[in-house]
């Protein structure tokens, strides 16, 4: 099973489903294994919220390594910290490298010191894959531990790691890393990787010089980002926003409707639903 396809199919940005499926009927769906049903009950339990937490985490002992990387990745989306110790329980003890490393990504959306021990012990895991995402789990929480065996992973020939090794610099935001994403974005490879990468360095780089406004700092590089001539990145900066919504930003929230107006009707329609799904008025007028 490849790890990345199931991320990409199902993480944090499926339109809202908006049906009245109980948590035991989406727990069903995650249950099939399929990625496309488990989507479906996945983002089912996401519009649940921390109502969902118990189910997810139930999930986690299920034999299925697919269903424990779906639960894990609807644990990280909501945030919620009971969390915590059963994805880091995952972490230490699932035999599962594919586990692991959903667990080590998860755990980047849980800046807390017991998750960032925990990361710091994972570089030294015994699969080369764990080390490097925790390095970017680990540059998620503004730490660069892991700078050493992301740079060297990025300049090695282990193409199964190099595409996380670019994230994890860009997240790192060490500026030793820009020429490696550089280099790597004249690779057509890593091109769309290493576009994202320099944008999140640019954001961690300008959070240090004004770190008493790193979120409006931050909503700034992504509403730029958002008209990035690279649809990877553009698309990078729309998800970002919409996982950072806040809906007292009324600024942000008019951007968003704007950029609906501006984007393609895929894009379009994920921002609006995702506005809706939060009980704010489109400009159809709808809630």
């Amino acid at each position: 099973m490849n790890i990345k396809i199931i991320l990409l199919a199902i993480l944090l940005l499926l339109p809202s489903i908006l049906l009245s499926a109980t948590i035991e009927e989406s727990v069903q769906k995650i249950k099939t294994g399929d990625v496309g049903i488990c989507g479906e009950g996945l983002r089912e339990l996401i519009d649940k919220g921390a109502e969902a937490i118990p189910a997810l985490i139930s999930l986690l002992d299920n034999q299925a390594k697919t269903v424990k990387i779906v639960a894990m990745i609807g644990l990280g989306r909501i945030r919620d910290e009971k969390a915590i110790k059963p994805i880091i329980n995952k972490l230490k003890t699932d035999k599962d490298v594919d586990v692991r490393y959903a667990a080590a990504g998860v755990l980047g959306y849980f800046n807390t010191p017991e998750s960032s021990s925990v990361l710091k012990r994972a570089l030294y895991d015994p699969n080369h894959k764990v080390q490097v995402i925790a390095a970017c789990a680990l540059g998620m929480h503004g730490d660069n531990s892991g700078y050493d065996i992301a740079e060297k992973a990025a300049l090695g020939n282990d193409n199964s790691v190099k595409k996380d090794a670019i994230t994890a610099l860009g997240y790192i935001g060490d500026e030793k890393g820009r020429p490696i994403l550089e280099q790597a974005k004249n690779n057509p490879g890593t091109k769309n990787e290493a576009s994202v990468a320099l944008k999140q360095l640019e954001i961690v780089q300008s959070i240090l010089e004004n770190p008493k406004r790193a979120k409006s700092v931050r909503l700034e590089k992504l509403k730029e980002a958002l008209n990035d001539n690279n649809s990877t990145v553009s698309q990078w900066a729309l998800d970002n926003l919409l996982i950072d919504i806040d809906a007292k930003d009324k600024e942000t929230m008019q951007f968003l409707k704007q950029a609906a107006k501006n984007k393609s009707n895929k894009e379009s329609r994920s921002i609006i639903k995702e506005l809706k799904r939060r009980g704010i008025e489109t400009e159809e007028g709808e809630k």
